[in-house]
């Protein structure tokens, strides 16, 4: 959504954004398996394997931008907007759970930490692709 007048903005739906809040608390329920089970496998200690499972997010973070648009049936220049409304949902739900319970994550507080970092990076990769298709849908190079 922008304000550029040759890309005027269209708003979105409340079924939209309802997909959209939705797909959030889905993501943050996938990552908060991906932190409680992981640790055991060696993806949250601080080794490579930490390192691959960063890089591989990435990736991931494609997939969950392809499935914002497809689920919220929106053109690509709405990605941000997708992107911004999925990431809002699952870093609340994200803050919540830290404050109010941690364990969910595990009992580690080492793994909890770095799985919680390993979150937050792919809220950041999202983002980032979500505003690179955005970009790619209005023309401009990234």
């Amino acid at each position: 959504m922008s304000v550029d007048p040759d890309h005027p903005a269209k708003g979105l739906r409340g079924r939209q954004v309802a997909v959209l809040l939705l797909l959030g608390a889905l993501c943050w329920a996938g990552a908060v398996g991906m932190i409680r089970f992981g640790g055991g496998v060696h993806l949250f200690d601080g080794t490579w394997m930490t390192a691959v499972t960063f890089l591989v997010t990435l990736l991931g973070s494609y997939a969950v931008v392809w499935a914002c648009l497809w689920a919220a049936r929106l053109d690509e220049a709405d990605a941000l907007v997708a992107g911004a409304l999925v990431s809002a949902a699952a870093l609340m739900l994200h803050g919540v759970t830290l404050t109010w319970a941690p364990d969910l994550y595990g009992h580690d507080p080492d793994v909890v930490r770095l799985g919680s970092a390993w979150l937050l990076w792919g809220v950041g990769a999202a983002l980032g692709m979500a505003w690179l298709r955005t970009r790619g849908a209005r023309g401009e190079k990234a």
